[in-house]
């Protein structure tokens, strides 16, 4: 009991940014009778916006999703088309593949040999979902391989894996879920070669482990909409995470939009995107 207290508390905190001089019962009439909308994240898993949940789909049930997201810096811009499923072949476990598509530009650079266009890294894992008690989070374990890209044009093969802890908490009898997650997260090294006129060069990318952090709540503004805000560190890719604010609806087929500024040395200046996922 004393970790919900702690939960309603944090929660309540948070939300007095916005309101003025909020109870706790103000934040719980606000939300009372109210359902968060379960749905994917821009990978196709049971997620937020860009991180994974303790969600899985119900035994035998899964879903197949699209997402569209945009990134510019002053260096580049990039194009992300995500397609993923996911799918419960037992209960309380969730398999789950990805690949994207991705054009990226370098407009300042002297050669078009930068650019990258085609099919990116391939991605498959499964998560399990164990709850401990009613009244506490639920948790799940997951672990991801990525092979790729598979067109040679985006960048040198290479071999990627994440492990992941998840807790999830759906504050029981509001429209209110928290989320964190903790990964360690491992990308393979990959060599490209480019070939400009007579000169031909070399890019290589040194394998590299690190930790990657999410933290995340959404909130029912009614049963068929919701909002979402996230914060994730190496989430997206190495040295690319992103804070991201969004909405997400719908009934069977679910949408969601996501707009936010990029964290890390490698991450765009900003993101923008959407999605939509379908159950089956």
């Amino acid at each position: 009991m004393n970790s919900i207290k702690v939960v309603r508390g944090l929660m309540a905190m948070t939300l007095g940014c916005l309101l003025t001089s909020p109870s706790w019962a103000d934040i719980e009439d606000l939300f009372a009778g109210k359902k968060v909308i379960e749905g994917v994240n821009v990978s196709g898993r049971g997620g937020l916006l860009l991180a994974d949940t303790a969600q899985v789909p119900k035994l035998h049930t899964g879903s197949v999703s699209g997402h569209f997201l945009y990134g510019s810096e002053n260096a580049y811009d990039a194009i992300f088309m995500p397609i993923g499923a996911r799918y419960s072949p037992m209960k309380d476990v969730e398999v789950s593949a990805n690949i994207p598509f991705i054009y990226q530009t370098y407009p300042d650079s002297t050669t078009g040999e930068l650019d990258s266009t085609g099919l990116g890294v391939f991605t498959f894992g499964g998560k399990y979902r164990f709850v401990l008690d009613p009244e506490l989070p639920d948790f799940a374990v997951g672990a991801n391989i990525g092979l790729g890209p598979l067109s040679s044009d985006v960048n040198g093969f290479g071999v990627d894996w994440n492990l992941k802890g998840i807790a999830t908490y759906p504050v029981p009898h509001q429209g209110i879920l928290l989320n964190g997650s903790l990964s360690l997260i491992h990308n393979g090294r990959r060599d490209r070669e480019i070939t400009s006129g007579a000169n031909r060069y070399e890019l290589e990318s040194k394998s590299e482990t690190s930790v990657g952090l999410s933290l995340g709540a959404e909130l029912a503004f009614t049963n068929k909409l919701s909002g979402i805000v996230e914060v994730s560190a190496n989430e997206l890719s190495a040295n690319s995470g992103m804070f991201a604010v969004g909405v997400r609806g719908g009934q069977k087929i679910q949408y969601q939009a996501l707009i936010g500024p990029g964290l890390g040395s490698d991450a765009p200046d900003f993101w923008l995107g959407g999605g939509v996922m379908m159950p089956f």
